[in-house]
């Protein structure tokens, strides 16, 4: 498992005529196994966030810091999963994820061992021949989860994973973002703008507005959720009421 912890953190942005404040004061805990979504408008520094709790830039001012030492070290220990699946083209799929190991040095059948259950786990087994050219922007995704999960990571960084994605191939992701959160138990931060997604997925959803955390709400609602039930849309409701 792994605890995230952030003590007084700010993060801005210099250039030669301005300071933007991107991350300010931000104290919060995430819990080891809870998936966690930050939501906010285009800008609120809900991505700056995430990439500090990934070690990709470091802070400004204040303390991060996991269970298993500094947050610096940790963008090594993630798993990170982009809006772009960001495969290698002249790659094929298998070739993608076995690629994704090889800072662990594992032995070769090990490791086409990982890469072949991860790619059963998202259904694109027989798809592991092919190169993302004949991939969709569904399946590319699948690919992308997978390598995390080959990965076997504890951490799950999530930035607007399907954002890019029709709604048919989004609400497919995100039940099997739900599955493999059940089945592997890793600690999840999703970052997404989209307030039905965030009370479909989260435990805990943290709403931000110019670089603050100005809410932060637990999801009571029992699995598995339902759009259209009458307590799923009071909480998108009062979810929306928090971004002002």
């Amino acid at each position: 498992m792994r605890t995230i912890e952030l003590r007084r953190v700010s993060r801005e942005f210099r250039s030669a005529d301005a300071t933007v404040a991107a991350v300010s004061d931000v104290s919060v805990a995430v819990q080891p196994g809870s998936f966690t979504t930050i939501v906010g408008l285009s800008g609120c520094g809900k991505t700056t966030l995430l990439r500090l709790m990934a070690g990709l830039i470091e802070p400004t001012s204040g303390i991060l810091h996991s269970d298993e030492g500094p947050i610096g070290i940790m963008r090594h220990t993630a798993a990170l999963v982009f809006q772009d699946a960001r495969l290698l083209p002249w790659l094929n799929v298998e070739t993608n994820l076995l690629l994704a190991l090889r800072r662990e040095r594992l032995p070769r059948n090990e490791a086409r061992e990982r890469v072949s259950s991860a790619l059963s786990s998202v259904g694109m087994f027989s798809w592991r021949s092919a190169y993302p050219r004949a991939l969709s922007g569904g399946m590319a995704q699948r690919i992308n989860l997978a390598r995390a999960l080959c990965r076997r990571q504890k951490l799950w960084l999530l930035d607007e994973p399907f954002s890019a994605l029709d709604a048919i191939n989004r609400r497919a992701l995100q039940t099997e973002l739900l599955r493999l959160w059940s089945e592997t138990s890793p600690t999840v931060v999703l970052v997404t703008h989209d307030v039905p997604e965030a009370v479909l997925l989260s435990d805990r959803i943290l709403t931000m507005s110019d670089g603050r955390i100005i809410s932060d709400r637990s999801v009571g609602l029992p699995r598995p959720r339902t759009p259209t039930d009458h307590a799923f849309g009071e909480m998108v409701a009062e979810t929306f009421a928090t971004l002002g």
